[in-house]
């Protein structure tokens, strides 16, 4: 079995808080705002009070896996021991369509943002190029990819606590009356797309490998980055229905922007715009620099080849990680689909890892004693079934609805699930008849690098 021992435990508390909290927040937030405020208006911040529910349950359900796997892919690793490899290997298949799909639905994001302020750009070949970029960026290193992460995401968080912060100040409190004029229904439903805004705090498990004391640090990490995440979608729907009538927004002009220009001048207006651009960044950034650590771990797992679990002894990456998952995201950027069929199958992606890897923490104590017993924290059956039950019904409950938005984006994406499971059938036989049984290897090695 390999190791991990050449991805160094470099981040500490800011950077992970940073690199999550770039991660979760994307595009969306400049956009989707806008769109949902010509259902609920001007409560539309109480819809995204709501949604931040489920993902207090991810961010718990994270700080766990983190305390029982402290290692490069946790979540993997997690499934992969607690429930059965067959299971740890469907996992990280469904992040690597993740990346298939959630990749190009953020670069596609990016181009058509950019088209705002440059007509006339080809939207796939600039999804394309930054595609590119940060690929470059994460095969360089961890320490330039966290940087670069770091410098972004704090841009990208200054812009939108000033305009959130401005708009309050330069608000009509008139326009938020009265508060639900379509009654409390609307902002429920409006509480499930908002809600797709606050995933991804579980991918903060997948580099606990190269975190500091990442029993302490993830959950400090979890808990700063969810109230950073918070304050800022809670704050920006608030400040955009202080500055203009929630009527007004026709859901394809990027609200943000269209509401910074009340109290500034366009210039700095067309500045916060473009943080949205940012906000694209960072995400793909996240995704290149943290699904790859999945992949890694499965590598050094033997249930991918093993020259996907290398780490380059130059840059101290995994670097043939990292462009099995750029040229997945190429390809998904040449389908050219929709960006709503994207967004579905993203949201049904996401969904199965959490209830994965919420079943294999509900059941740890029983499968695994000697880990649970190891931990630091040693939550009763009641609190772990509050958290990981309730996770897993959450996610069942988004599935559902993100599975009726359209049938055929489910079915292609079940269909790539299938063929992971084909795959893994062919691995496993061919590896028992080269003498190396699979599920005896992870029952003996529990943790990569133990």
């Amino acid at each position: 079995m390999g190791t991990d021992l050449n991805l160094k435990r470099t981040m500490g508390v800011g950077i992970a808080t940073l690199t999550l909290v770039g991660y979760v927040i994307g595009p969306a937030i400049f956009i989707l705002p806008g769109q949902l405020a010509r259902q609920t208006g001007p409560g539309l911040f109480v819809a995204y009070i709501l949604a931040v529910i489920p993902a207090i349950f991810a961010c718990v359900v994270t700080a766990e896996v983190a305390d029982s796997f402290p290692t490069s892919g946790a979540g993997y690793v997690a499934v992969s021991r607690v429930l059965s490899p067959f299971w740890g290997f469907m996992m990280v298949w469904t992040v690597i369509g993740l990346v298939g799909v959630g990749v190009p639905l953020l670069a596609y994001g990016f181009a058509q943002y950019l088209g705002y302020f440059i007509p006339g750009v080809n939207q796939m070949m600039t999804a394309l190029a930054v595609v590119a970029l940060f690929t470059v960026i994460n095969v360089m290193g961890v320490k330039l990819a966290e940087w670069v992460q770091a410098a972004m995401v704090i841009e990208m968080i200054l812009a939108l606590v000033f305009f959130a912060v401005g708009g309050l100040a330069h608000g009509n409190s008139a326009l938020m009356k009265p508060l639900f004029p379509r009654g409390m229904v609307p902002v429920l439903i409006a509480s499930v797309p908002a809600y797709i805004s606050y995933t991804g705090f579980m991918v903060l498990a997948e580099i606990s490998g190269e975190i500091r004391d990442p029993a302490r640090s993830v959950p400090r990490s979890l808990a700063l980055a969810l109230f950073i995440v918070f304050v800022i979608y809670v704050s920006v729907p608030l400040a955009l229905t202080h500055l203009l009538p929630w009527s007004s927004f026709d859901g394809s002009t990027p609200a943000v922007g269209l509401a910074a220009k009340v109290f500034l001048p366009g210039w700095l207006a067309d500045v916060i715009s473009l943080t949205a651009l940012i906000g694209a960044a960072t995400s793909i950034h996240g995704v290149l620099l943290i699904q790859s650590r999945d992949v890694f771990a499965m590598a050094r797992d033997r249930v991918l080849p093993g020259f996907f679990g290398r780490v380059s002894p130059r840059f101290g990456a995994p670097t043939n990680a990292v462009l099995l998952l750029a040229a997945i995201s190429a390809v998904g950027v040449l389908l050219g689909q929709s960006i709503t069929s994207y967004a579905i199958m993203t949201v049904l992606g996401f969904m199965i890892v959490q209830i994965l890897v919420g079943s294999a923490m509900w059941t740890l104590p029983r499968r695994l004693p000697d880990v649970f017993a190891g931990r630091s924290w040693q939550p009763g059956p009641v609190v772990r079934g509050f958290f990981n039950g309730g996770l897993i019904f959450l996610s069942l409950l988004y599935a559902v609805i993100g599975v009726t938005q359209s049938a055929v984006s489910t079915l292609v994406y079940l269909g790539f699930v299938a063929l992971g499971g084909v795959y893994y059938v062919w691995r496993r036989n061919a590896l028992l008849r080269s003498g190396y049984d699979i599920g005896k290897a992870l029952r003996a090695n529990r943790q990569i690098g133990a």
